[in-house]
């Protein structure tokens, strides 16, 4: 009878806990939105994304364009263009007798030739040695990119978490509140490198400064 007594216990105060920290959980998860609602005006990491990947010319445009490039090269003839220019010239001279005097005729031709070539080569519709060159740059592209978009998410976030930290957990003392500043505007100014000057711009349009 006490081992059944006891079960019921634990069980009773297990929901009754459950039941105490549903609204408290609610309620913080709705503060935590209202504190990232404050930053909603700003650039979103989808745009840093996009333009810093314009800016460092690895968009996903470009790479898709070097690729279909690379597949359809070999079928390009080889085009060859030949313009050639022969002159003929025929003299004929008559030799004096006692009534005439030397003559001298001459008769020029001028010809022009033309000749345009265009040239497959079928072994490289099968196998194109310039894709070799075309796909090592693609996979320089592609790492790249990679490294632009890990990076600038790093920076991104780094940042928003400094933003927040200054709004719930401000700084106590005079120093650790400058050095928190300095590193903001040292994760603005490595975004502005990332996106050439896209990020404080945007901050300047919604009449913030960006390094204050």
């Amino acid at each position: 009878m006490k081992r059944i007594t006891l079960v019921f216990s634990v069980f009773f105060a297990t929901a009754f806990v459950v039941w105490d920290v549903g609204p408290m959980a609610q309620n913080t998860a709705k503060q935590a939105r209202a504190i990232l609602k404050k930053f909603r005006s700003e650039p979103t990491i989808r745009e840093v994304h996009r333009v810093a990947q314009n800016y460092a010319l690895v968009n996903r445009d470009r790479i898709v364009g070097l690729m279909g490039r690379a597949r359809f090269a070999g079928w390009l003839p080889e085009f060859r263009f030949l313009y050639q220019r022969n002159v003929n010239d025929g003299r004929n001279t008559v030799f004096p007798t006692a009534n005439t005097p030397i003559l001298t005729t001459q008769a020029a031709r001028l010809d022009h030739r033309f000749a345009f070539r265009a040239a497959w080569q079928l072994d490289e519709l099968i196998f194109n040695r310039n894709e070799l060159a075309v796909y090592r740059e693609l996979k320089r592209l592609i790492d790249l990119r990679v490294d632009v978009l890990k990076e600038t998410t790093k920076l991104y976030y780094e940042r928003r978490r400094l933003q927040v930290d200054l709004l719930v957990n401000p700084p106590k003392t005079l120093l650790r509140r400058v050095r928190v500043m300095l590193r903001m505007q040292e994760l603005t100014a490595d975004l502005d490198a990332f996106t050439g000057g896209y990020f404080s711009r945007s901050l300047k349009r919604l009449g913030k400064d960006p390094y204050r």
